[in-house]
């Protein structure tokens, strides 16, 4: 509840810090401090654009106009937030320090500035990292990308949340002229709620996913909350993007009851972790999801922070991004980041059935955080480690669709 809280005050401190910043300058008619506004206007806005560049640049998409100005605009909240907190800082150091007094030594002069810098790069730069880590600017495939071979219509449907997520649901492709019986009678009958990672559009092409609907099933793909065509700004790495997989289930088994016979899923990286956190809801639709098969994804959210903290921090920024960025990544989602573990979720999955398949090589999820998780699961469950592959690879591996095929069509819930 208090998270929540702090995230409903940070989202309006963000919305309305900007505007009630330069209405304070023009009241007070100081021709300066509207001046160091408008260029922190003009710094934030140049950010926002070049950062939102850079991740489309790095994930495969193109930002619109218009999201880059929504980046603009929180990057400046961000560095007007920063800007006061810095404020705040010298004022209470020296206040603290007794500095306010003409004779004031400048040693006491020079410590508090001392302790007002580690202070803001303690506080200040774990919440930029915290900040950069959960905004996610909504992407575009680029224009020159092929258009998704895996047809299908168009599928829209609201979280219990209030987030708007868009999909595409694909029927089956027509079976080919001899099948078994057990082959024939199957056809068509299950879906399987396709759960791609972070920075991925799902609406864009997927070999796994084509591959899965020419083998006979239904398959609905989506944009998770703050990717692509879906609605929302912040991500939370598989926590609240639970509500998007639940959301889809809901969604399928109301407008195609009759080929909802089994649910199954399927998630890679941070979509693996929420489609487990579906699936242990004790809800309709968690209880829905009949096996679940997931890529490269890790086992506790607080292990995976230390590992990309450690690999890619240097001491003690590292120790900050851990132990600070990730409660202040916690305020800003309103979710408790550092509790999310879909390694304990799976005790809740059982007993239907997992595949956990991970890359050896993956340089985002470290292998060790999948054998983390198969070792958690509760029997029956399945196994597949590639040698030689990054998590690209894995996704895109013949070998893993075989095993997942394999493994959708003998997954029987133990009793």
């Amino acid at each position: 509840m208090m998270l929540h809280l702090l995230h409903q005050l940070i989202v309006v401190v963000y919305v309305a810090l900007p505007p009630a910043a330069v209405a304070a300058a023009v009241v007070r008619r100081r021709r300066g401090a509207l001046a160091g506004i408008l260029l922190t206007f003009l710094m934030g806005m140049t950010i926002g654009a070049a950062l939102s560049v850079v991740f489309a640049a790095a994930v495969g998409g193109r930002v619109p106009l218009l999201q880059m100005a929504l980046a603009g605009y929180f990057t400046t909240s961000l560095l007007l937030l920063l800007k006061l907190f810095d404020r705040g800082l010298r004022w209470g150091t020296r206040a603290a320090l007794r500095t306010g007094a003409k004779d004031a030594p400048r040693r006491r002069l020079r410590a508090a500035d001392t302790l007002r810098a580690a202070l803001l790069f303690g506080l200040g730069l774990p919440y930029v990292i915290a900040a950069a880590a959960t905004y996610r600017p909504r992407l575009t495939p680029p224009a020159s990308a092929p258009p998704p071979e895996l047809s299908g219509e168009p599928a829209a449907f609201t979280t219990s949340d209030g987030i708007h997520i868009a999909g595409i649901w694909s029927a089956a492709a027509a079976p080919p002229p001899r099948l078994s019986p057990a082959e024939s009678a199957r056809w068509g009958r299950d879906t399987i709620i396709f759960c791609r990672g972070s920075g991925a559009d799902d609406l864009g092409r997927s070999a796994l996913a084509e591959l899965l609907a020419a083998s006979g099933y239904n398959v609905l793909r989506f944009d998770f909350r703050a990717h692509g065509a879906s609605g929302g700004r912040m991500t939370t790495f598989g926590d609240l993007e639970r509500f998007d997989v639940l959301a889809a289930v809901q969604w399928a088994r109301a407008t195609h009851p009759q080929g909802c016979h089994r649910v199954l899923g399927v998630g890679m990286g941070t979509g693996g972790a929420a489609l487990l956190a579906a699936a242990a809801d004790d809800s309709p639709e968690g209880r829905a999801i009949d096996a679940i098969a997931v890529y490269d994804t890790y086992d506790r959210f607080e292990a995976l922070a230390a590992d990309v903290t450690g690999a890619y921090f240097l001491p003690p920024l590292n120790w900050l991004a851990l132990h600070v960025s990730l409660p202040m990544a916690s305020a800003q989602t309103g979710v408790h980041l550092g509790a999310f573990s879909p390694a304990d979720l799976t005790l809740r999955v059982a007993p239907r059935p997992i595949l956990v398949i991970h890359a050896r090589n993956d340089r985002i999820i470290p292998f060790e955080r999948g054998v983390q998780l198969f070792e958690a699961a509760l029997a029956p469950k399945q196994s597949l480690w590639l040698d030689n592959a990054d998590a690209p690879e894995a996704a895109n591996s013949a070998d893993a669709a075989d095993m997942v095929r394999w493994f959708f069509e003998h997954a029987v819930p133990m009793t």
